[in-house]
C-alpha cells in the first residue's frame, strides 16, 4: 500500500476513536477528557479531507458529493428520526416532532436532537467543498490572491459574527465558515504533511513545532478557554488560541500516524487503517444508532471511568460489525459504486 494513504486511513482511524470517546462519559474525568478533544478532532476531518480535494466542474462536484455527503445526511438521519422516537420514553423527548424534523430538514444544530447529532458533520463539509470550489474558480492572476484573502477575512468574520450572537446558521453554514481556515491549510499543505520528517522547510518545522507546544501550553495552563470549544453547540471558543492549539493537536496526530504506518504489517497500522477506511459509516451510526439505544436501554448507565471503557468497547464492535453490512447492501448510502463496495 502507498505509504501516504496508509497514513491517511491510520489517522482518520484515530480520528474516529476519538469522536467516539468525545461521545462517552469517562467520570469524573469527563470534562477533561471532551475538552482537549474538542480542541481539534473535528478540525482534523476537515484538515485531512482537503488532501483529497482539487478543482473540478460544478457538475462533478456536485454529482460526487451529493451522493458521498447529503444523501447518507437525509437517508440515515431519517432513519434515526423514526428510532429516536420509538426508543425514547415521551418524557425524554425534548422538543416536537414537527421543530424537530423542520430543523433537520434545513441542517440545523440544536441540543437535544440525537436522532441526528454526528450528521451535521456530513452537511458542514458539503458546504466547505462547495465554498472551496467557488475559491477555485477565481483565476484572475493579478487579483486572484488578493479576492480570495477578502473573501476569508470576510467569511471568517460572519464566523465570529455567528458565534458571538449565538446564531446557528442554515446548512451549518456557520460550522463550514469557521472550519475553512483548516481545510484550507490542509490543501496548501498536505504535500509537505506527507513529508515531515524529511522535509526541509524551516518555516513549515518550526510552525508545526510551535503549534504542538502551544497545545500543550493551552490544555494545561490555559484550561480556562477549551471549555468553551463545542463545535456541534456552535461554541468556537478564543479564536486566535483555538486555532493554533487544534493544528498543533492535529500535527501530533498526524505525526503518530506516521510513525504506526512504518509498520505497516502490525496488527495496530492494519486494524487502524481500516477504521479509517470506514470511519464514515461508523461516524454515521456510532451515536445515533448505538450510543443513544444504549442510554435509552441503561445499559451501563452509571457515569464511571469502567462504565465508558466497556461502552466504548461496545460501540466500537457494534459499528465494525455494521461496516461490511453497509458496504454490501447499502452501499448507495454513502455514495460508492457495487463494484467499490466488496
Amino acid at each position: 500500500m502507498n505509504i501516504r494513504l496508509l497514513y491517511v486511513d491510520v489517522a482518520k482511524g484515530i480520528g474516529i476513536l476519538l469522536v467516539v470517546v468525545g461521545h462517552l462519559s469517562w467520570g469524573c474525568h469527563t470534562r477533561e477528557v471532551h475538552s482537549v478533544i474538542n480542541i481539534f478532532h473535528m478540525p482534523f476531518w476537515f484538515f485531512v479531507s482537503a488532501f483529497f480535494f482539487k478543482g473540478s466542474t460544478w457538475y462533478e462536484l456536485l454529482t460526487k458529493k451529493v451522493s458521498r455527503l447529503v444523501i447518507p445526511y437525509f437517508f440515515y438521519g431519517l432513519f434515526a428520526f423514526v428510532l429516536y422516537y420509538k426508543i425514547t420514553p415521551p418524557s425524554h423527548i425534548l422538543t416536537g416532532l414537527k421543530e424537530q424534523m423542520v430543523h433537520f430538514c434545513i441542517g440545523m444544530r440544536s441540543n437535544g436532537y440525537m436522532f441526528s447529532s454526528t450528521l451535521w458533520f456530513l452537511s458542514s463539509l458539503f458546504g466547505v467543498y462547495v465554498i472551496s470550489n467557488l475559491f477555485t474558480r477565481i483565476t484572475d492572476k493579478k487579483y486572484a490572491n488578493t479576492i480570495k484573502f477578502l473573501l476569508i477575512l470576510t467569511l471568517f468574520n460572519v464566523g465570529m459574527l455567528s458565534d458571538y450572537y449565538d446564531i446557528i446558521l442554515p446548512l451549518n453554514l456557520d460550522v463550514s465558515i469557521y472550519m475553512l481556515p483548516y481545510f484550507f491549510l490542509g490543501y496548501y499543505s498536505k504535500d509537505t504533511v506527507s513529508k515531515i520528517p524529511k522535509v526541509n522547510n524551516r518555516f513549515f518545522l518550526m510552525l508545526t513545532l510551535s503549534a504542538i507546544v502551544f497545545f500543550f501550553y493551552y490544555i494545561c495552563i490555559e484550561r480556562r478557554y477549551i471549555s468553551d470549544v463545542n463545535i456541534y453547540a456552535c461554541k468556537f471558543g478564543v479564536y486566535p488560541f483555538n486555532y493554533i492549539s487544534a493544528f498543533g493537536g492535529i500535527m501530533i496526530l498526524l505525526l503518530l500516524s506516521q510513525f504506526i504506518s512504518r509498520y505497516e504489517n502490525s496488527y495496530m497500522s492494519k486494524i487502524l487503517s481500516w477504521l479509517g477506511k470506514n470511519s464514515i459509516i461508523i461516524f454515521i451510526v456510532h451515536q445515533a444508532f448505538i450510543i443513544h439505544p444504549l442510554n435509552c436501554c441503561n445499559i451501563l448507565a452509571e457515569n464511571t471511568m469502567t462504565n465508558g471503557i466497556l461502552r466504548f468497547s461496545i460501540v466500537i464492535l457494534i459499528s465494525s460489525c455494521l461496516v461490511p453490512v453497509i458496504n454490501k447492501y447499502l452501499y448507495w448510502s454513502i455514495g460508492l459504486r457495487k463494484e467499490l463496495s466488496v
